[in-house]
């Protein structure tokens, strides 16, 4: 039960929590994964310009081609839009919000499920962590459909708990609508069968396999996902055999990184620094050696889920927003290891009294926790002037025209420019290099278009040959120093 203590100090975290993510909410969407943001900016902008075609979500860097770009099922930026045509106009701070609802939603699942298997006191510290996790104060705010997907997975988890524990037969069919649309939302959601299996196992032992209400779950959980994503890459396989590599197992599963120590390194930094920092990665370590009554080894099986995923999506799991999924499980992980740290007898240490030394501790508990959480404020140098200059290609441009937009090869530009076209990488020499460049946007100048614009020039200055090319055959419009250079292909 809630004692009125807590309930104050798990609103205060939640309120907090939420606060700290609602600042610069209009920033650009720039911060974290900029290319991926602006991807799902693209599809929620065209479902509210052009119609709910929901099964064909359009992005506007495929030049004259249609633009479909199906991967997960577009449940965020479907969101996103209907909350457009409510307001009369797209705001991609919408997305932000929708991101932070899922986060708050996440958040309160979180506790309630570790209250459950653990205590209050275990389950304030979980979702402390969870909340002022670096990444989770990154990722939570961008519009990106990683928060939805945790939302569903948690929400899974918790009521298959509440059927597992309590008998609850309307957690049984909840637990089985939430992993349906997890699934949905993003596929490796898949882990959570790990958990899933364990709390049914508990219930029902062997029973487990004979009951046609489990396989009618089975059956509600995957169909959903197997129809959308066999519908998706039938479409991105009929664009052309590289717009299909999502579909492909062994994009995500290489084998032969296991034996590259890079990927090792990779993962130490993400989780001692971004994920985690050196104090809360410290805990979580510790923690995986507390015993674990029986009754409550679910946080085991979900670890294990992660684990799995980790490993079958080994290439891309050195994307810090990939390890998200092992956020919640190591939340409860080192709520564990504070709650045992606090039942040892501080008495004798005697420092820890001093008001000095308790400053100094808060420091070093927080300065990694502010220099990470920073990035999700500040936008990357080499982005900071595409906002202005896709106001000047709007300025200079109809919305019928084509633009080449270079900025890190990503379709950050186009968005900006809220035109469509091609994204551009520029050449970073000469030679070889330089001239495929060349080529490549004479073809897209063939295609028609009419604009070219770049906003990192120190890109631009790294191939004097590209750069040469450009000046020489085709009209300089503007150039700011230092922030934009458009140039007309007319």
């Amino acid at each position: 039960m809630f004692t009125k203590n807590s309930k104050k100090i798990v609103l205060a975290i939640f309120l907090i929590a939420i606060l700290i993510r609602l600042v610069g909410i209009t920033m650009p969407i720039l911060e974290g994964s900029a290319t991926r943001q602006t991807q799902t900016a693209m599809i929620s902008r065209n479902f509210f310009n052009d119609g709910f075609d929901i099964l064909y979500p359009r992005v506007d860097s495929a030049g004259t081609d249609k633009g479909y770009h199906l991967l997960e099922f577009p449940i965020v930026t479907a969101l996103a839009a209907l909350i457009y045509g409510l307001l009369g106009g797209a705001h991609a701070w919408v997305g932000r919000l929708i991101s932070i609802v899922f986060f708050a939603g996440a958040f309160l699942f979180l506790y309630d499920l570790t209250r459950r298997l653990f205590s209050e006191r275990t389950a304030i510290w979980a979702v402390i962590v969870f909340s002022i996790s670096p990444l989770s104060i990154i990722f939570s705010r961008t519009f990106m459909p990683d928060f939805a997907m945790l939302f569903f997975c948690i929400g899974s988890i918790y009521f298959m708990y509440l059927y597992s524990s309590a008998g609850s037969r309307s957690g049984f069919w909840l637990s089985c609508a939430f992993s349906a649309v997890a699934l949905l939302a993003k596929p490796q959601s898949f882990y959570i069968v790990v958990p899933l299996i364990y709390l049914l196992w508990q219930k029902e032992k062997v029973r487990f396999f004979l009951s046609p209400r489990n396989w009618i779950y089975l059956i509600i959980a995957l169909l959903p996902a197997i129809l959308w994503y066999t519908h998706a890459g039938s479409v991105m396989r009929q664009l052309s055999a590289g717009e299909a590599y999502n579909f492909e197992f062994l994009h995500w599963f290489q084998p032969r990184l296991f034996l590259q120590k890079e990927l090792y390194i990779d993962l130490l930094n993400i989780y001692s620094g971004i994920f985690l920092t050196p104090v809360g990665f410290a805990l979580f370590i510790g923690a995986l050696f507390l015993k674990t009554a029986k009754e409550k080894a679910l946080i085991w099986a979900w670890f294990a889920g992660v684990i799995l995923f980790m490993a079958v999506f080994n290439s891309h799991i050195d994307l810090e927003y990939y390890n998200l999924i092992m956020l919640p499980v190591a939340s409860i992980f080192i709520a564990r290891m504070i709650e045992f740290l606090a039942t040892l007898d501080w008495r004798q240490k005697t420092f820890l009294k001093n008001r000095v030394a308790q400053v100094i501790l808060c420091i070093i508990l927080l300065a990694p926790i502010l220099r990470y959480a920073l990035y999700a404020y500040i936008v990357p140098r080499g982005y900071r002037y595409l906002p202005v200059a896709g106001e000047r290609i709007q300025e200079l441009s109809s919305k019928e025209d084509l633009i080449i937009a270079s900025s890190a090869g990503g379709p950050q530009g186009l968005y900006f420019c809220d035109r469509k076209g091609w994204s551009f990488l520029l050449p970073v020499s000469d030679g070889k290099e330089a001239e495929e460049a060349i080529e490549e946007l004479k073809a897209m100048r063939r295609q028609g278009a009419r604009f070219f614009v770049a906003t990192v020039m120190a890109d631009l200055n790294a191939s004097p040959a590209f750069k040469r090319y450009m000046f020489k055959n085709y009209r300089l419009i503007e150039d700011e120093p230092g922030e934009y250079i458009i140039f007309s292909l007319r």
